[in-house]
């Protein structure tokens, strides 16, 4: 497994740069004893830092319809999570893997996914996550009036350190406090890490 030869190498911690494989995020912490910045408490740190607690989830049916991510949200970070409906995630799940991956935006999915945003918030998210690498894409922050976030870029961003965090508006003082007093990093030895056995997450 490629996360025990990264601790045998001396590594600290991972960073797994996706999102639907944190579905294993907890095989890999058990298989290896490998710390993790998990992209869901990272996502989540910063939702709550704003003060929000509804959010709109988007990204392929494993993310927005299997408790590793969702659920793990509202159980570990008390954010209610709102989903789109069911003919919006199927819509959403085919065009990440039919256009998007593939390079191809067009306006119809632009406009479609602008209006699934525009249904989230009127059922009360106070902000969207594109849970998703290739959601931005589509989905501009500029195009909408509810903040939007993409955890693939926060993730990214925590993992590159003081810099990378300052950069975003998060001040520099403050990022370098975040990652001295520990970033949200998941490990068997931490109290934060608990297993799906015991958890049911």
């Amino acid at each position: 497994m490629e996360a025990r030869a990264l601790k045998a190498g001396g590594a600290d911690f991972a960073v797994l740069c996706t999102n639907t494989m944190h579905k294993v995020a907890d095989a890999i912490v058990c298989g290896s004893g490998l710390a993790l910045i998990h992209i869901v408490d990272v996502a989540a740190g910063r939702l709550t830092a704003g003060g929000i607690r509804a959010v709109g989830l988007l990204g392929t049916r494993f993310v927005m319809e299997e408790d590793f991510y969702g659920g793990e949200m509202s159980a570990r970070h008390g954010v209610d999570v709102l989903l789109p409906g069911e003919a919006d995630r199927a819509f959403l799940h085919a065009v990440i893997y039919g256009e998007l991956a593939k390079g191809l935006v067009t306006s119809a999915t632009r406009d479609r996914c602008q209006a699934i945003i525009a249904d989230l918030a009127s059922q009360g998210a106070q902000a969207i996550l594109l849970a998703c690498t290739e959601l931005p894409l589509v989905v501009s922050e500029a195009d909408h009036a509810i903040p939007i976030y993409s955890t693939t870029t926060l993730h990214a961003l925590l993992g590159s350190g003081p810099a990378g965090l300052a950069g975003r508006g998060i001040g520099a003082e403050n990022a370098v406090a975040r990652l001295t007093q520990g970033p949200p990093v998941r490990s068997l030895a931490g109290k934060e890490w608990r297993t799906r056995q015991d958890s049911n997450l």
